[in-house]
């Protein structure tokens, strides 16, 4: 993509460098703020600015997707997570709270063809999750709120798996997920 044509070029501390390595991947965070611009000045003031910043009415962009970008992690001696082939957006609101409609839309337009979205749900949690190793310290919601929500711009593709809605994607029947077969609910 390196710059998308649709999304206003909003550069603000630059790139953390050429990538190193790594399949290339979206990694999705939400700003914990209500506001692009409040976002955009925590970027500059931490030198942490993804590649996107999606709100409900813009898409920003603030680095080359064929750069690495700075919003993630990056423990001395670690694996380079910023320079790791990773694509960051962030999407304006809360990790807790509903999200905007529009934002999602737009989220959805960035994304233009197979989103990989991963997230403990609540049925997980109930069946599946040895307790003793996983991180307790979340927000947990029903598999039906997010394929509820994704379902709007995404078809389900299962694995994780989801492709927009028009994409020039083809998907197969056996790569359609059928919950009724699968013996999990939510």
């Amino acid at each position: 993509m390196a710059r998308c044509p649709f999304a206003t070029w909003r550069p603000i501390s630059g790139s953390s460098g050429s990538h190193v390595g790594g399949p290339f991947k979206v990694v999705h965070h939400t700003t914990e703020g209500s506001t692009a611009e409040g976002a955009m000045n925590a970027f500059r003031t931490n030198r942490s600015d993804p590649h996107f910043t999606v709100d409900a009415t813009r898409i920003f962009q603030h680095i080359d997707t064929a750069e690495g970008a700075r919003a993630l992690r990056n423990d001395p001696g670690g694996v380079q997570t910023n320079r790791d082939s990773a694509v960051q957006i962030e999407l304006v609101g809360f990790a807790h709270l509903p999200k905007d409609r529009r934002a999602l839309t737009n989220l959805a337009r960035l994304c233009r063809g197979v989103l990989h979205f991963g997230v403990l749900t609540q049925e997980d949690w109930d069946r599946y999750c040895d307790r003793s190793t996983t991180d307790r310290n979340v927000h947990l919601r029903p598999g039906a709120w997010y394929r509820e929500r994704l379902g709007r711009g995404f078809l389900n593709a299962g694995c994780g798996m989801f492709v927009r809605r028009g994409a020039p994607v083809h998907l197969w029947e056996l790569e359609r997920p059928d919950p009724a077969r699968s013996g999990r609910r939510g």
